[in-house]
């Protein structure tokens, strides 16, 4: 029975992670995109230029974090435990800040 649920549970993060490479939100399996937080948004704020732009707390703990460039409107999503390890999830180009307009009075 142990043996079995085991063997369940290493089929179903297989499965998640192959459907996470596939829709391209999982980096390629070369890439190195976790490690220390410090020395990530160190990298992110010196070699890509990307700003601190934004945080969120997820329903696990961990929190999301947006760091965007102004210079190229490239950007970068990581997720960061509270023990000081990150990894990027997701990274692009084009971002743009959005706002409502506000009503007319």
């Amino acid at each position: 029975m142990r043996s079995t649920l085991g063997l369940a549970r290493r089929l179903l993060v297989s499965a998640s992670i192959a459907l996470l490479a596939s829709v391209g939100i999982m980096p390629p399996a070369t890439a190195a995109p976790c490690g220390p937080r410090d020395e990530m948004v160190r990298q992110l704020s010196a070699v890509m230029r990307q700003e601190h732009r934004a945080i969120g707390l997820t329903q696990s703990g961990a929190f999301a974090e947006l760091f965007v460039s102004a210079e190229n409107s490239r950007w970068t999503l990581i997720v960061s435990s509270p023990g000081g390890f990150s990894c990027i999830i997701a990274t692009g180009h084009d971002w743009v800040e959005w706002r409502e307009p506000d009503p007319e009075v």
